[in-house]
């Protein structure tokens, strides 16, 4: 440098906290309070200078007090004709508090365990050591001007550009990038315009949710769909179904309730586990025979529902023959054959209801119809069930205080032998006198008893003042009149029931060879259990009949085992 003339103006007394004066007595005071760390800084901006370059330099000074301060100088040479620096100008600026900011913020995106990028161009000008170890790069360095679409579909690049346009206040999304490795995770993120390096870029920082989304599927899957069949269920078949009506109000929808017919009994003799696998066939079958007509739901224990959409009523009849023919087949399990059916209550939208509740409830109403029409068939809703689902929950609740109102009487049938007509024994036949409804039909009350249970201490009752009659009619010297009282499969089912039995003739001297048991073939639903408690009743010398024979539960082979019993006739 040609020049050995020194200007200083008076605003460097603040900014280095020397006196003016002493900047003039020793020209190299400048120089000597940079930081000694900082000194390779010195040497490049001394070589840009002498080489006619103007720069920006950013380095430390130490104060007279002890105080380090950022200073940033721009160097301005002024050179000859031939390109020799003669002198140079510095600006100074005191950057310490920007400084100190920029270490702090860099330190924070540092240090955060978020993703921090920087992309221009569609290219990765930054990105942070928490972003990329998410990728599976050992270093940030190793993703550094790579191409944004090796980590991200075109739409979603798309999609970040977009967020962009009209929003500077960081508005998250959510989007998929994949690893280097190919596994997806899952982002939340926020996409903002900034200056860097000099050009526009796009700020993207995001957070990986991938494990919230997971929670979140389970929880969904938890809350919409049953775990044992994997079949949506109610939650879902009631959000389904309120979306559809809403979406598409003109259409036409077809409930299917559909119960499994004595299921229960599966459950209590064979175990739920094997309950569970018939559950599980019998969703798969349904799921099978709807296709693409509708859509199955399991509603919970033994009950599914199916929803068919735009399907006329003959259509949706159609549907539910192949629903019932479908279940003609036995389910096999360990080589054993399980014949189950169902019974389906069928509504329609929008003829039988036009919200979740109604419809659903109507279904389930025309189901127990189906019932009590013999189970294995489905029934259309029709206005007047209401009526008799009324009436069913009347009786039940009558049925309830029955033995303690006194309204249940027995009558009398005698059984003759044909060739003497001597009276050879009674049966006795259940009569309940309802005080509002009057004579109740036992063809009505008595499937509603076993149904809730009430059929135990009922048939107790019955069995107990027959056998008084009987004791009766002996006293008033009408002789040893055998008596036969109808049991039912609920009664075989129960566990005291032959202790019941046994403690009722103890108690009231009863001979067991003058009490005959009539049982239906219904007891073949679970014969190894029925052939169980035949046989303790035998020991106990009672007589044991088949009523109602051929009504479907028997098999040949079955009635050959059951012929063991020797005081039992069929």
């Amino acid at each position: 440098m040609k020049s050995d003339v020194l200007l200083i103006t008076p605003g460097i007394e603040n900014l280095y906290g020397f006196p003016l004066n002493e900047f003039y007595q020793d020209t190299l005071l400048w120089r000597k309070v940079i930081h000694p760390e900082d000194m390779p800084v010195l040497n490049k901006r001394e070589e840009k200078l002498g080489s006619g370059q103007a720069c920006v330099s950013v380095y430390r000074i130490i104060k007279p007090d002890g105080q380090v301060r950022w200073i940033q100088d721009r160097g301005i040479p002024t050179l000859d004709e031939n390109g020799e620096m003669i002198s140079f100008t510095s600006v100074l600026f005191d950057i310490t508090n920007r400084k100190e900011s920029e270490d702090q913020y860099r330190s924070l995106v540092e240090m955060s365990p978020d993703i921090i990028a920087v992309i221009s161009n569609q290219t990765f000008d930054y990105i942070n050591e928490a972003g990329s170890k998410l990728i599976g790069a050992n270093c940030p360095e190793d993703i550094m001007n790579k191409d944004v679409s090796h980590f991200t579909s075109m739409e979603n690049i798309k999609k970040i550009r977009e967020q962009t346009k009209d929003s500077t206040s960081g508005e998250r999304f959510e989007l998929t990038i994949y690893r280097l490795n190919g596994d997806a995770i899952e982002l939340e993120i926020s996409a903002m315009p900034i200056l860097y390096g000099g050009r526009m870029a796009i700020q993207l920082v995001g957070r990986d949710i991938t494990n919230r989304k997971e929670t979140e599927k389970t929880i969904r899957t938890m809350a919409y769909y049953d775990s044992l069949t994997g079949l949506p269920n109610r939650n879902k078949f009631k959000k389904y179904l309120n979306e559809s009506i809403r979406e598409v109000p003109d259409q036409s929808i077809a409930i299917l309730f559909l119960d499994l017919d004595r299921f229960k009994v599966i459950n209590d003799t064979k175990g739920h586990s094997t309950g569970d696998i018939i559950l599980e066939k019998v969703a798969f079958q349904l799921k099978n025979v709807v296709k693409d007509k509708g859509i199955v739901f399991r509603q919970g224990g033994d009950e599914f529902i199916i929803l068919l959409s735009n399907l006329n009523e003959k259509e949706v009849e159609e549907t539910t023959g192949e629903v019932l023919h479908s279940f003609n087949s036995p389910i096999v399990i360990h080589e054993q054959e399980f014949f189950v059916t169902p019974s389906i209550g069928i509504s329609m939208y929008p003829k039988d209801g036009e919200d979740q509740e109604s419809l659903i409830k109507h279904a389930d109403t025309a189901m127990y119809l189906a019932k009590d029409r013999g189970k294995n068939n489905y029934q259309f809703y029709f206005p007047e069930l209401e009526k008799a689902s009324s009436r069913n929950m009347e009786l039940e609740n009558g049925l309830r205080k029955v033995l303690e109102l006194k309204q249940l009487t027995l009558h009398y049938q005698p059984k003759v032998d044909l060739e003497t007509l001597d009276i050879i024994g009674v049966e006795a036949l259940l009569r309940w006198e309802h005080p509002e409804l009057g004579m109740v039909s036992p063809c009505e009350f008595i499937p509603l008893a076993e149904e809730t249970g009430l059929i135990i201490p009922i048939g107790e009752w019955v069995l107990r003042e027959a056998c008084q009659q009987s004791k009766v009619w002996e006293k008033n010297g009408l002789g040893l009149i055998p008596i036969a009282v109808n049991i039912s499969v609920r009664q075989i089912k129960d566990d005291g029931f032959v202790d019941m039995v046994k403690e009722t003739l103890s108690e009231l001297q009863f001979q067991p060879d003058r009490l005959e048991l009539e049982i239906t073939e219904s007891i073949m639903q679970d014969f190894e259990k029925s052939t169980n408690v035949l046989n303790k009743l035998k020991k106990l010398g009672v007589i044991i009949s088949m009523d109602d024979f051929g009504t479907g539960y028997s098999s040949l082979n079955n009635l050959r085992h059951l012929n063991q019993f020797h005081n039992a006739y069929f």
